[in-house]
C-alpha cells in the first residue's frame, strides 16, 4: 500500500476511486461505464487520463519485479 500511496500523491482524484476504476476497466466495462458506476470522474475522458498517469506509474514498478524465465529440463 506504500507504493500506492506515493504514486497518487499530487493527483486529483483518492487513490481507492482510481484502483477501483482501473480493476473495473481491466474486468472490461468500458470507460463510460466505470464513469457511470463511480459517479466520482466527469467525463470518460478524465477516467482515460487519470488510468493512463497512474498506470504508467505502475508499470515502472511493476517491470523490474517480473521473474527472468530459466528453461531448465529435468529428465528423471
Amino acid at each position: 500500500m506504500r507504493f500506492v500511496r506515493a504514486e497518487f500523491k499530487g493527483l486529483h482524484f483518492r487513490h481507492r476511486i482510481v484502483l477501483q476504476a482501473l480493476q473495473l476497466y481491466l474486468t472490461g466495462l468500458t470507460l463510460r461505464e466505470v464513469r457511470d458506476f463511480l459517479h466520482s470522474f466527469k467525463s470518460h475522458v478524465t477516467l482515460w487520463n487519470c488510468l493512463q498517469r497512474y498506470a504508467s506509474k505502475l508499470y515502472k514498478f511493476v517491470k523490474p519485479l517480473t521473474p527472468v524465465k530459466v528453461f531448465q529440463l529435468h529428465v528423471d
